[in-house]
C-alpha cells in the first residue's frame, strides 16, 4: 500500500531537476547573446520550458511536504519562508516563458507584416534580456534551494525523518513474507531499524504521539518475527535455495535470540507509551545488531579503515 506520509519525499527528489536546468538556460541566453545564435536561443528556450513543467510539479509537491511534516518548532519560519520564496521562483519562471511565447509571437507577426526588416538573428538579437531575467532566477532558486537543503532537510533534522519514512524503509520494512536468504533478512531489519530510530529521533525533538509509539512498536514485532527466522536458519542446516549453513551456527541462533529478546522489550516499552523506556530498549536493540556485526560480519569483511591502519602499524616491525 502506497503510504500518503511518503508524497513528502518527492519534492527533495524532483527539485534538482529546475535547478538544473534553470543555470541551463542562464547559460544558453548568455551564449546566444554573445554568439548571437538562434540556435543558443533554442537551446534556452528548450531548457526554460522543461524548468517550467519541472517546478511546477516540484511546486506542488513542495506544498505536501509543507502541510504533511512534523516540522521542528526549533526552525522558526523557515518552512514558510522556504514555501514563499519556491512558490515566487515558480511564478518568475512561468512569467518568463509567457514573455518569451509573447516575443516569439510578436516576431513572427513582425516577419509576417514586414519581411524585408525582419533578419534571420532578429529574435537572439534581444537575448540580453532573457539572459538577465534568468540570471536573477537562477540567484533566487538557489537561495531557495539553500534554505531547504541546508537548513531545513540537514540543520533541522528531516533527513532522519525522510530515512524513516521515506521511500525505502516503509516498503522493506511492510514486506511480512519470510525471506528468502539471510542477507535478505538484513534489508528489512536495517529498514526497520531505521524506522524505529527516525520515529524515536523525531519523538524525542518533539512531544511524541500514540502513533509514534504505535509504530515503533509495530516495528519491534517485524524485528521479532525475523530474528525467529535467523534463528531456524541457523539452527536448521540446509542445502536448499535459502542458503543455509552446512551445520548448525550456534553463535548465530544466541545472536539472534539476543536481538529477539531486546525486540520483546522494545515493544513492551512501546506498547507502554514510555519515551524514556523505549529509547532505552531501542539502544539495547542496537547493542544486540552491533554485537551480531562485530562477531560475524566485521569479522569475515573487516572494515577498509582497520585494515589500512593495522597495515601502518605493521610496517615499522617490518622495516626492524
Amino acid at each position: 500500500m502506497f503510504e500518503f506520509a511518503r508524497l513528502t519525499t518527492l519534492h527533495p527528489a524532483l527539485v534538482h531537476l529546475p535547478l538544473g536546468a534553470i543555470p541551463l538556460a542562464t547559460i544558453a541566453y548568455v551564449m546566444a547573446t554573445l554568439k548571437r545564435s538562434e540556435r543558443w536561443l533554442f537551446v534556452g528556450d528548450v531548457a526554460l520550458g522543461f524548468s517550467g513543467v519541472a517546478i511546477a510539479v516540484a511546486a506542488a509537491f513542495g506544498f505536501v511536504a509543507y502541510f504533511r511534516l512534523d516540522w521542528p518548532g526549533g526552525l522558526g519560519p523557515w518552512p514558510l519562508v522556504h514555501l514563499v520564496l519556491g512558490v515566487v521562483t515558480t511564478v518568475s519562471v512561468w512569467l518568463l516563458i509567457a514573455a518569451r511565447w509573447r516575443n516569439q509571437r510578436w516576431l513572427k507577426q513582425r516577419a509576417i507584416e514586414s519581411p524585408r526588416l525582419s533578419k534571420p538573428f532578429a529574435s537572439a538579437g534581444t537575448a540580453w534580456n532573457w539572459a538577465l531575467a534568468s540570471v536573477g532566477i537562477s540567484l533566487l532558486a538557489a537561495f531557495t534551494g539553500y534554505i531547504g537543503g541546508e537548513i531545513l532537510v540537514f540543520h533541522g533534522g528531516m533527513a532522519v525523518k525522510a530515512g524513516a519514512s521515506g521511500t525505502l524503509s516503509p516498503p522493506l520494512a511492510a514486506k511480512e513474507r519470510p525471506p528468502k536468504t539471510l542477507n535478505d533478512a538484513m534489508q528489512h531489519l536495517r529498514a526497520l531499524w531505521a524506522s524505529s530510530v527516525g520515529t524515536t529521533s523525531q519523538a524525542t525533538a518533539e512531544r511524541p504521539k500514540s502513533s509514534d509509539f504505535a509504530r515503533v512498536a509495530q516495528d519491534a514485532r517485524d524485528i521479532q518475527r525475523l530474528s525467529r527466522w535467523i534463528v531456524d536458519w541457523a539452527h536448521n542446516p540446509s542445502a536448499s535455495s535459502t542458503a543455509k549453513p552446512n551445520k548448525p551456527d550456534l553463535e548465530m541462533e544466541q545472536l539472534a535470540k539476543a536481538l529477539q529478546d531486546q525486540a520483546v522489550r522494545l515493544e513492551q516499552a512501546a506498547t507502554q507509551h514510555k519515551l524514556g523506556d523505549t529509547l532505552d530498549a531501542l539502544g539495547a536493540t542496537s547493542r544486540a545488531c552491533a554485537d551480531c556485526h562485530e562477531q560475524k560480519r566485521w569479522q569475515q569483511h573487516p572494515a577498509p579503515l582497520a585494515r589500512s591502519q593495522s597495515t601502518r602499524l605493521e610496517r615499522p616491525a617490518e622495516r626492524r
